[in-house]
C-alpha cells in the first residue's frame, strides 16, 4: 500500500461488510506510518476515535468528511505541524477538539454540520497560514481573533454567536482580517448587528448576512464598494428595514439580494451600481415600485407579480440589457395573471426599440400549464416540430413567443427555423440558449421571446 496516501472510504475501497470496515480502521490505528501525508477516512461511519497522530509527524491532509459516530480526536493532533487541510463536516457526534498547540501551516479548517461541538478548539500557538474557515454549529459563542490571514469565513446557523461582551454581535477584531474576501454570516439567527468598521474589509468580495436579525448595516459598508465586493445578501425575513443612502458607491456590486425585507424602497444613489446584473426583491411587501432609473448593466431581476407589472413598460424601454425576468407571489399565479402581463409586456416591446436584446425570459411560479395551452401532446419530449403558417412572415414580424416547463436543471432551449421548401438547404435559422434554471423555484414556466433579427443572425452561414 502507497506510504503516501492512506484512502479509506466507500468511493475508494468498496466495504462490503461492517466487519472489513473495522478491519480497515484497526490497521489504521495500529499501524505506524511515518512517511503518510495524506489521510482520507471519509465517511467511515464506524469510526468513533481517532488514531495517534504522533506515528504521522508528516501528515499533511486529514480527511474526516461523513464520519458521523466520530466522538474523539486524539490529543496529539494539536501537534501536527506539517498539516494543511482538516475537513470535521458532518461529524454530529462530536463535541470538543483538541487543544490546536502547534498547527501553524494550517490553511483549511473545515466544521461545518459539527452539529454538536460545543466551543471553538482552543488555539495555544499561531495559525498564520489559515485562510479558509467553515463553522455550523448553533453552540460555538465566540472565535479567536488571532486569524489575520483569513480569506474566506463562513459562519452558517451559529445562532448564539456572541462577541466577548455577551452582546449578540461580532467583535470589531473581526474588521482586521484585511485578507477576508468572503464572509457568511447565513442563519446566524440572533446576530443584530455588524461591526461598525465593516467597511475597512477592502478585499471583501461575498458577504451574506441572510437570515440574521440585522435590521441595518452599518453606513461603513458602503466602503467596500471602494474594494471588489460584487455580492452582497443582507436578507433578513423582515428585519432588515432599509439600506445606506449612499449604496450606489458600491460600485464593483454584482448581485444584491434582499428579498423578504422590510425595505420600502431602493435608494436614490441605486442607479450608481454600475456593475450590478442580479437584483432580487421578491416577497419585499412594503416595496411598492422600483426607481425610474435602474443600474444600466441589470440583466436579471426578480420580483413580485405586481410590482413587475406597474414596472414592465419602464424595464422594456430603460433597462436595455435586461434578459430575465422571475416573478413571485404569494401562492400560484393564475394563467389570466400571466395572460395580462405577457399581453402588456408584448405591446410594449412593439412599441419601442426592444431589438437590442438576443432573448428574454419570463418565469412564473407554480402555474397550472394546462390552462394556458394544450400540452398533452409535448410532455417529455426532447424536440417538438410545429409547422408554421405559409404566410407567417410579413416586414413587420418581430419574433417568436415560446413557452415551456423544463422539469430538469439541465434542459436547454434550442430553437430552430427550417426552410421546408428545400430540404437540402446546408443551414437553417438557429439559436441555442441554456438558462441558470438554479436560480428559480420549481415548479415554474418560462416564456422566452426570441427576436427574429436573433435566429437570423445566429447562424453563421446566412
Amino acid at each position: 500500500m502507497d506510504q503516501e496516501t492512506l484512502f479509506v472510504g466507500e468511493n475508494i475501497i468498496n466495504r462490503s461488510t461492517v466487519k472489513h470496515a473495522k478491519g480497515l480502521i484497526r490497521y489504521i490505528l495500529v499501524l505506524k506510518l511515518s512517511n503518510l501525508k495524506h489521510l482520507d477516512l471519509m465517511d467511515s461511519c464506524e469510526l468513533r476515535k481517532t488514531p495517534n497522530f504522533g506515528d504521522m509527524p508528516n501528515l499533511e491532509t486529514l480527511n474526516l468528511h461523513g464520519c458521523v459516530n466520530l466522538e474523539e480526536v486524539h490529543p496529539s493532533f494539536g501537534h501536527c505541524r506539517l498539516l494543511t487541510y482538516l475537513s470535521l463536516e458532518g461529524c454530529r457526534k462530536l463535541k470538543k477538539l483538541p487543544k490546536f498547540v502547534c498547527v501553524e501551516s494550517l490553511e483549511t479548517l473545515n466544521l461545518l454540520e459539527c452539529t454538536n461541538l460545543q466551543e471553538f478548539p482552543e488555539i495555544c500557538g499561531d495559525m498564520p497560514r489559515l485562510s479558509i474557515l467553515y463553522v455550523k454549529s448553533p453552540w460555538i459563542r465566540s472565535l479567536p481573533t488571532s486569524f489575520s490571514s483569513l480569506r474566506n469565513l463562513q459562519l452558517t446557523e451559529c445562532e448564539v454567536l456572541e462577541s466577548c461582551e455577551e452582546l449578540l454581535s461580532l467583535p470589531d477584531s473581526l474588521c482586521n482580517l484585511m485578507k477576508l474576501r468572503c464572509l457568511y454570516l447565513d442563519g446566524c439567527k440572533k446576530l443584530e448587528k455588524l461591526p461598525e468598521n465593516i467597511g475597512d474589509l477592502q478585499d471583501l468580495h461575498v458577504f451574506d448576512a441572510s437570515e440574521t436579525a440585522i435590521s441595518q448595516p452599518p453606513p461603513s459598508i458602503t466602503k467596500l464598494g471602494l474594494s471588489s465586493l460584487t455580492s452582497l445578501d443582507p436578507n433578513n425575513h423582515n428585519t432588515l428595514s432599509g439600506l445606506p443612502e449612499d449604496l450606489g458607491s458600491l460600485h464593483s456590486l454584482e448581485n444584491l439580494n434582499v428579498s423578504g425585507s422590510n425595505i420600502s424602497c431602493l435608494p436614490k444613489s441605486f442607479k450608481g451600481l454600475l456593475h450590478l446584473q442580479l437584483l432580487n426583491v421578491q416577497f419585499c411587501q412594503n416595496l411598492n415600485e422600483l426607481p425610474v432609473e435602474l443600474p444600466p448593466n441589470l440583466r436579471e431581476l426578480f420580483a413580485d407579480y405586481h410590482l413587475a407589472l406597474k414596472s414592465s413598460k419602464n424595464l422594456v424601454i430603460c433597462c436595455l440589457k435586461l434578459c430575465r425576468l422571475a416573478i413571485a407571489d404569494y401562492g400560484t399565479v393564475s394563467s389570466e395573471q400571466v395572460n395580462v402581463f405577457l399581453q402588456h409586456f408584448l405591446r410594449t416591446c412593439i412599441q419601442c426599440d426592444f431589438h437590442q436584446r438576443a432573448c428574454f425570459i419570463i418565469s412564473f411560479p407554480a402555474i397550472r400549464i394546462p390552462e394556458l395551452f394544450d400540452y398533452d401532446r409535448f410532455i417529455n419530449q426532447n424536440e417538438i416540430s410545429i409547422e408554421l403558417n405559409p404566410s407567417w412572415y410579413t416586414d413587420k414580424f418581430m419574433g417568436f413567443w415560446i413557452s415551456y416547463g423544463p422539469t430538469r436543471l439541465d434542459a436547454r432551449l434550442e430553437a430552430t427555423l427550417v426552410c421546408k421548401s428545400d430540404p437540402e438547404r446546408k443551414y437553417s435559422l438557429e439559436y441555442n440558449y441554456i438558462p441558470e434554471y438554479s436560480r428559480f423555484e420549481y415548479p415554474f414556466i418560462c416564456c422566452a421571446y426570441i427576436l427574429f433579427e436573433t435566429l437570423w443572425h445566429a447562424s453563421d452561414n446566412v
